[in-house]
């Protein structure tokens, strides 16, 4: 209940813009994300694998929102992988033209295809989701996908139908 009113919370903020820009360096950003989530990943028996430029890439954001949207990826990653079966997590960042381009893929119980676009949907949970003992309440893509949006990008999902994993995309402008 107290994590669904802070979504509603930061859902009903987002209509108003107060984000607070900053030159965040998004690989420093997601590498701390990472190391902060590496006990949660090893407690659920998740393996991550990263493909991250050496190289600095500076985005204007406000740190404290993409935290939220990432979150979000991480935790979706521990609580729909598949049981019983090892999971895996592979977070890769490039810089294609004048955006950053971050995909997050995981091995766990996916979606149906038709179920990509809707994912962002405020309230909406896939049928996998929806059928396992997992809490949620169908607003963390919608607050990632309102995020990014403000932050003038774009998150999508590819899946490898359900039971197949998926892939979490975001881009995002880089500094020049």
């Amino acid at each position: 209940l107290e994590r669904m009113v802070s979504n509603l919370s930061l859902y009903s903020e987002l209509d108003f813009g107060r984000i607070r820009y900053r030159v965040l360096d998004i690989t420093e950003f997601i590498g701390q994300m990472l190391n902060e989530y590496a006990l949660d990943f090893k407690k659920a028996g998740i393996e991550t694998e990263t493909d991250i430029p050496k190289e600095s890439i500076y985005i204007n954001a406000d740190s404290d929102k993409l935290k939220r949207v990432f979150s979000n990826i991480f935790d979706n990653t521990v609580k729909y992988r598949k049981s019983g079966m090892a999971g895996r997590l592979k977070v890769s960042i490039a810089q294609e033209d004048d955006f950053a381009v971050l995909a997050f893929s995981d091995n766990g119980i996916g979606m149906d295809a038709g179920d990509e676009k809707r994912a962002f949907e405020t309230f909406f949970r896939a049928d996998p989701a929806r059928s396992m003992n997992v809490s949620g309440n169908g607003l963390g893509l919608s607050i990632c996908d309102k995020i990014i949006k403000e932050h003038g990008g774009r998150i999508w999902i590819r899946s490898g139908g359900e039971g197949g994993g998926l892939t979490v995309y975001v881009r995002l402008a880089v500094l020049k």
